[in-house]
């Protein structure tokens, strides 16, 4: 018995369709994660690490008496209020997504990133800590006496423990999925890498090299 004509028509509107839905899908994937706006978040957010740093380095030199509440508040004011840098440097698109990478525990897991970045940097520049994909430091020294790797191990462990919390915080103030999340890191990872000294290790498509 032959098939009515518009019977294949029909079929081939149903396929049609459900190609159409499943690109609608992967679309809207991308929409909600905003790539650019969570790169420049990263960038300005591990700038504003090393500007802390930097200021802290130059008051210890200057010799200034300021008291700790007075340094708090130059950190605060100065290094902390990445939102409002996000502001401006963000493109009009991106500022409208409003992705967020400022609240109390992530003002925390800052301070106490800046208190060791001073180290983490002297530890890589003499080759003993690298940057992965992930967004985490890794133990990279061959041959270290026994007590400057228990302190090099525990500088690691502290930093990533902080990393992987901001990263979770970023993920949970922004509702960023759990499929979505490893590209948090990602981004800081990038960040991170970019930053660090020359001459320091770095992991890019699960390669080691020297930047």
């Amino acid at each position: 018995m032959k098939q009515p004509a518009f019977s294949g028509r029909i079929i081939k509107y149903i396929i049609l369709l459900t190609l159409t839905s499943l690109f609608i899908s992967c679309v809207t994937v991308n929409v909600n994660f905003p790539e650019g706006a969570v790169q420049k978040a990263a960038d300005n957010y591990v700038k504003d690490l090393y500007r802390a740093k930097e200021k802290v380095e130059t008051e210890e030199k200057s010799e200034t008496k300021k008291s700790t509440d007075e340094k708090a508040l130059v950190l605060e004011n100065g290094a902390y209020k990445v939102a409002s840098l996000m502001d401006v440097l963000i493109p009009k698109a991106h500022a409208q997504i409003n992705f967020s990478v400022s609240n109390a525990d992530i003002s925390e897991i800052k301070k106490r990133q800046v208190s060791r970045l001073a180290n983490i940097d002297k530890y890589k520049k003499k080759g003993f800590i690298g940057e992965s994909e992930e967004g985490l430091l890794v133990f990279k020294a061959t041959k270290l006496r026994a007590i400057e790797k228990k302190r090099v191990q525990k500088i690691i462990k502290k930093e990533n423990e902080d990393r992987e919390n901001l990263y979770n915080e970023i993920a949970s103030e922004n509702n960023v999925s759990s499929a979505q999340k490893p590209q948090v890191s990602k981004s800081f990872s990038k960040s991170f890498k970019k930053i660090s000294p020359k001459g320091t290790w770095i992991q890019a498509d699960g390669q080691w090299s020297k930047k």
